[in-house]
């Protein structure tokens, strides 16, 4: 994905002090001749420069030019975009001349010197097909940004149709798609991604979340593995790789990626999330509520973090502060099933028996097989005295899930509910006694 500056923006590329049109420094750079023979497999490691009139892409960041900053006008303010989304400024400087470009990036060591591979103003019909396509995916690029992932899967299918060899308009149709669920049509475009420009991490890793979201866990931490191999620090695959160890039981191995991707970008969202699933996965709960508080500050709007860290709160039996994630989660998202059922259980555990079963009831409305909230259901009817609509709530479970039956906690409860039907005990309520 690549961030293109505005037509009315200024670009000053500097030969001495002299502002220079951008559009003659147009095309790739790279750091020996001997890249210069297949730029794109370097741009990654800093070892190629891309330069299209509408910005610059090098070592895995895309970069709007905002503003020329300084009195010696040398030093231009930059907007840059990693492919895993995160955003970051850097001051630069461009020296060209004598068919050398300097990049001098604020803070930095040393210079960047650069050899020019081939000018844009001789253009082939393939570098207008380029631009095309350039341009096709710069709209596709907006729409994703707007929410319109199938609308934005027109546009880089047109990019392609223009520039088939495009490795990063199939790359961007293929996150289009993995956007829609469409997983097997998102792997077929990485897959030509790679082809096209084999060693490319983010290809790699964006192929692993496709895999990932198939339940293809060994073959997304294979890509993973490949990606990190290429870009050690590269966010997205960190995560990927942790989240993949997590899944396959390996939690204590996934924790050293997930810090890793965190350090890198203390508020990575996902990646937080990730982390406090792998603590509570070992066992440590009070790290894993104080993770998944880091992200809810992260990402603030979100569901997940709020309805994760209120089911610590409900196993750790802090009833109240359940609640009180979870109510949060139902206001962003009143559908969220798995909330209603969390609050239901957390009310039922308060013995607040009547909004449990409001709580029960709305979870069913929204997935009628729900058979976990369908035995909460039986289990505030049981804390409000009817123990025949609630037996046959348990019965209707046990129906709908074979296995349910066989739960010795659910066959407790059944039992509890046919005796206090038959009149041998109390009903229950005093106990709150429930799953």
């Amino acid at each position: 994905m690549k961030l293109r500056l505005s037509a009315a923006s200024t670009i000053l590329l500097l030969c001495g002090i002299v502002p220079t049109s951008a559009a003659e420094f147009e095309g790739w750079w790279a750091r020996n001749p001997a890249q210069c023979q297949a730029p794109q497999r370097h741009l990654d490691s800093g070892g190629a420069i891309q330069i299209q009139s509408f910005g610059m892409s090098s070592r895995g960041l895309y970069c709007s030019f905002e503003a020329v900053i300084g009195t010696s006008r040398s030093e231009i303010d930059t907007l840059c975009t990693t492919r895993d989304g995160v955003r970051k400024r850097l001051t630069v400087s461009l020296i060209a001349g004598d068919r050398k470009l300097i990049l001098r990036r604020a803070g930095a060591q040393e210079d960047l010197v650069y050899v020019r591979c081939a000018r844009a103003s001789a253009q082939s019909a393939g570098t207008r097909n380029r631009s095309l396509a350039v341009r096709l995916e710069d709209a596709g690029e907006k729409l994703l940004d707007s929410g319109q992932p199938q609308k934005a899967e027109e546009q880089f299918a047109k990019a392609i149709q223009a520039e088939p060899d495009y490795a990063s308009a199939w790359n961007n149709r293929g996150f289009a798609r993995r956007l829609q669920r469409r997983y097997a049509e998102a792997i077929a475009d990485y897959d030509e991604a790679i082809r096209l420009e084999p060693g490319t991490a983010i290809y790699l890793s964006n192929r692993g979340v496709a895999l990932d979201g198939m339940d293809r866990i060994e073959a997304s931490l294979k890509d993973f593995e490949a990606a990190l191999a290429i870009d050690p620090d590269l966010q997205m695959a960190l995560n990927g790789r942790g989240s993949a160890l997590r899944q396959l039981g390996r939690a204590a191995q996934a924790v050293p990626d997930l810090e890793k991707a965190i350090r890198i970008n203390p508020n990575y969202a996902v990646a937080l999330n990730n982390l406090a699933l792998a603590y509570r996965d070992l066992g440590d709960r009070k790290k894993a509520a104080a993770t998944f508080t880091r992200a809810i500050s992260a990402e603030p709007g979100t569901t997940y973090a709020l309805r994760e860290r209120g089911k610590i709160h409900l196993d750790d039996q802090r009833y109240q502060e359940a609640v009180a994630d979870l109510t949060k989660v139902l206001g962003i998202d009143p559908n969220d099933r798995q909330a209603l059922n969390s609050r239901g259980i957390a009310y039922l555990r308060l013995c607040e028996f009547a909004k449990a079963l409001v709580d029960f009831d709305e979870a069913l409305r929204r997935d009628e097989g729900f058979v976990y909230a369908r035995w909460g259901r039986g289990l505030a009817l049981e804390g409000l005295g009817s123990h025949r609509a609630a037996l046959d709530a348990l019965d209707r479970a046990a129906s709908d899930d074979a296995g349910l039956a066989k739960r010795s906690d659910f066959s407790a409860d059944r039992e509890r509910i046919a005796a206090g039907l038959r009149g041998i005990v109390q009903a229950s309520v005093g106990g709150c006694r429930t799953r």
